[in-house]
C-alpha cells in the first residue's frame, strides 16, 4: 500500500481561526479551491478547517462559529442557507 498524496499531519492549535468550506463538488475547483487549502491551512499553521457538501446539524453549528465560511458555486439551497446568515453576523461575502 503506498503512502496518501495528502493527508492532514498537524492538530488544531488553540484558538486557531475556524473555516469551513461548503462544496458544490469534491472534485476539480472544490479539491483545488477549498479541499487542497484547507488541508494545507490545517498542516501550515493548525487552523481549524472544515469541508462539507451538506448541512448536517454538525455542519450548521461549526458554521454559527466559524471565522470564514467559503461557499463553492452555491446557488443550491444549502448555500443560500448559511451565506445570508454569515453576512447576517458581520461575516463579509467579500464576493
Amino acid at each position: 500500500m503506498g503512502m496518501a498524496l495528502i493527508t492532514v499531519t498537524r492538530e488544531v492549535a488553540p484558538g486557531s481561526l475556524r473555516v469551513l468550506y461548503l462544496l458544490a463538488d469534491q472534485t476539480g475547483c472544490g479539491w483545488y479551491r477549498c479541499l487542497l487549502p484547507g488541508i494545507y491551512l490545517r498542516n501550515l499553521y493548525g487552523l481549524d478547517t472544515r469541508a462539507a457538501v451538506s448541512l448536517s446539524d454538525e455542519v450548521r453549528a461549526f458554521a454559527r462559529d466559524a471565522d470564514i465560511i467559503v461557499c463553492q458555486r452555491q446557488a443550491l439551497r444549502r448555500g443560500v442557507e448559511v451565506c445570508p446568515r454569515a453576512e447576517g453576523a458581520g461575516k463579509d461575502d467579500h464576493l
